[in-house]
């Protein structure tokens, strides 16, 4: 985590990749129950089914209602009829503006945690929004854009697969 506590957390997670940010929750949880400031956490978590493998989905809730998390996002790929948001990736986009915002203006620090796929999907939205919110001309400078925050610590991925 940054050493800052104020600093915006965006974690992107998918399965049991989830399972790591749950320390991370707990220390938000501690801090700003010690009365230091923290920043918002905002949460992108995807799975197949609500009913079959939402994991830690009370505990989210409940981070929700402490003020822990300011916005959770699930995604459900498996749901009939089928939801507009799939993926993890499809609910960045749908809330790119936010997520830019944090990024851009509040120097929040990203973490993917999960597949490899999931992972390699994510950061193409990431290449998308730069190139939607001007950052980058192409593709190319959308990836090296990623890569400064790579090499700033400012975007981090734990992934397998």
């Amino acid at each position: 985590m940054p050493a800052n506590p104020e600093t915006p957390l965006i974690m992107i997670a998918a399965g049991t990749g989830l399972s790591p940010f749950r320390g991370f929750l707990q220390e938000r949880a501690f801090q700003k129950k010690n009365g230091q400031n923290v920043g918002p956490c905002v949460l992108y978590f995807g799975c197949r089914h609500p009913e079959q493998d939402h994991i830690y989905s009370d505990e989210m809730e409940e981070y929700v209602k402490s003020g822990v998390i300011v916005h959770h996002h699930v995604a459900f790929s498996r749901t009939d009829p089928p939801s507009a948001q799939k993926y993890v990736q499809h609910a960045l986009l749908a809330h790119a503006a936010e997520v830019w915002s944090l990024m851009a203006d509040q120097n929040a620090a990203i973490y993917v945690c999960g597949s490899g796929s999931m992972s390699n999907d994510v950061r193409s939205t990431f290449q998308v929004m730069a190139k939607s919110f001007g950052v980058a001309q192409n593709d190319q400078e959308a990836e090296d854009y990623l890569k400064k925050l790579d090499s700033s610590k400012s975007y981090l991925a734990d992934v397998w697969g």
